[in-house]
């Protein structure tokens, strides 16, 4: 197999066999509608993550998909619904050696607003099936996710929550990528290097309908 690419300050370099798992936000959007774009210079041969975010305040949520780049595999996908329905996805798509620069389109229909991150994984996996079923919270806004096998302790765990409040991980171990507020709506993304298989998101006051899903990104 050949080696793969890592980009440090600007220059193109080959990792070498065995290198640490490295992550970075390649950017974000969010608007008032249902479909908008982001602008991405991914590393070559590294794997993209998007997570996917929107809230409907008059019904269940639409469903979500994304292009650009090659076509795009839905890892997971749900929502909850009682008065203001949000929804969550995840989406992964493998770069070539010459990814260039271009535009990821996020599309969610029937939304009021919405809203997408993306993160790259250099020196990854192309197992993504560690995947949890998405958690949902109908009352206090506070979901709980949980992957279906302990990921291992060289590996990053991607959390992505939508709900209608303000929200931390109470779950120990995450950092925040992302925090994105649409109208009526938050959308936040985390990581951590644990070897915790679940997460609890804590929404604070309020919050009411709350999605939560977590997806372990493997070395390779």
């Amino acid at each position: 197999m050949p080696a793969l690419l890592v980009r440090r300050a600007g220059i193109i370099a080959a990792a070498a066999p065995g290198a640490a798992l490295v992550r970075n936000h390649l950017g974000q959007n969010f608007l008032t509608g249902t479909t908008f774009t982001i602008s991405v210079t991914p590393t070559p041969n590294s794997l993209l993550l998007l997570s996917g975010f929107s809230r409907r305040n008059t019904g269940s949520p639409g469903t979500h998909a994304c292009s650009g780049g090659g076509t795009w595999t839905k890892r997971a996908e749900d929502f909850v619904f009682v008065t203001n329905g949000v929804r969550v996805s995840k989406w992964s798509l493998r770069m070539g050696a010459s990814p260039g620069t271009f535009n990821i389109t996020f599309t969610a229909t029937t939304n009021t607003n919405c809203s997408a991150s993306v993160e790259e994984f250099i020196n990854a996996s192309d197992d993504l099936s560690n995947v949890s079923p998405i958690g949902k919270d109908t009352t206090a806004g506070d979901p709980t996710a949980t992957l279906p096998n302990t990921p291992a302790a060289s590996s990053i765990v991607i959390a992505s929550y939508g709900g209608l409040s303000a929200n931390v991980p109470s779950s120990p171990g995450y950092t925040e990528i992302a925090l994105m507020a649409p109208a009526g709506m938050r959308a936040q993304t985390a990581w951590a290097q644990t070897t915790n298989p679940a997460a609890t998101w804590d929404s604070g006051t309020g919050g009411v309908e709350a999605v939560l899903g977590l997806i372990e990104i493997k070395k390779a």
